[in-house]
């Protein structure tokens, strides 16, 4: 009987041993290089979420006091829209903390993300990144990542709202906006009121949707627009340099090259969405010109606005 109990006992501990042994946090499959260093990320501490914008992975990994957080922000189809690495020192008895992140405007320039895959069905997506990133109040002060994510979403949003963007690939012209605003503005002695829709793009270009009247309340229909025209679609590229103000950059005119464009914009279907939200799709076809020549020729574009009402 004795010897039955201090066997009973061994294969409970073994029982609980071989438990504690397959709960031992795994290490993630993703692989993270930073400043040159393969540095070890645990599974659980490597998370995705799947929303109306996209997608965003988050990295977290506290070691030897120094807390580093990665945010990387993509697209729906898998194009960079921005990466934060947040590290913050916590053995000092004041917190030190570093700030990174892509480039306002241009945030493809410095980074890449490639072989991106998403299946909708299993919530697995993964991808290959490399790129720098830049100190936000010292953007002489940079970080280098390298990797590869391999990870489930663990959310999927239900998206009642249009979300208002523009993706569009062709073989010569990409635009992929990561951000959008709208705006009414005076023109011409404050005696015409414009409705503006802006689109910036994640390699530098800003488009904008240009009317008199809100697009909501346009027909139907084509729009047919030269260089001079008022109801237009302008587009513009950033040609200033590398800064990281996180959306604080001031806007300077000079560091924008404007290119002349002559076109349609078609309204295609106009919306009532939740909370009375109203969005408008459309299409753009048209010339973009510089130097008298024309550079890109788009067809079929598609973009989703919301109505200023």
């Amino acid at each position: 009987m004795k010897y039955f109990n201090h066997l009973f006992y061994l294969l409970i501990f073994l029982a609980f041993s071989c438990t504690d042994i397959e709960e031992i946090e795994k290490l993630s499959p993703s692989e993270f290089v930073i400043d040159g260093l393969k540095t070890e990320f645990l599974d659980k501490h490597v998370s995705a979420t799947n929303s109306c914008n996209g997608h965003v992975v988050t990295a977290y990994l506290l070691k030897n006091k120094i807390e580093t957080v990665i945010h990387f922000s993509l697209l729906k189809n898998g194009q960079l829209s921005k990466i934060e690495f947040t590290e913050l020192d916590l053995g000092k008895d004041k917190i030190i903390s570093k700030y990174f992140f892509t480039p306002d405007y241009v945030p493809k320039s410095t980074f890449n993300v490639t072989d991106f895959v998403y299946n909708e069905n299993s919530k697995e997506l993964s991808f290959s990144y490399e790129g720098t990133l830049f100190q936000n109040n010292d953007n002489k002060i940079t970080k280098t990542l390298k990797g590869i994510i391999k990870t489930s979403s663990n959310t999927n949003s239900n998206c009642s709202i249009h979300v208002c963007k523009i993706l569009f690939s062709s073989i010569e012209f990409n635009f992929n906006s990561i951000s959008y605003n709208k705006v009414k503005r005076t023109y011409f002695n404050d005696t015409m009121e414009m409705h503006n829709h802006n689109y910036f793009s994640n390699d530098g270009y800003k488009l904008e949707i240009l009317s008199e009247k809100d697009l909501w309340n346009l027909s139907i229909g084509e729009y047919v627009f030269e260089p001079t025209s008022t109801t237009k679609v302008s587009l513009t590229k950033y040609k200033g340099p590398l800064v990281v103000a996180q959306g604080g950059a001031w806007y300077d005119k000079s560091e924008w090259l404007e290119y002349e464009t002559r076109g349609k914009i078609t309204i295609v279907k106009k919306t009532k969405e939740q909370l009375f939200y109203k969005n408008i799709v459309g299409k753009i076809d048209m010339e973009i010109i510089h130097d008298n020549k024309v550079i890109y020729t788009i067809k079929d574009m598609e973009f989703n606005a919301g109505s200023f009402e």
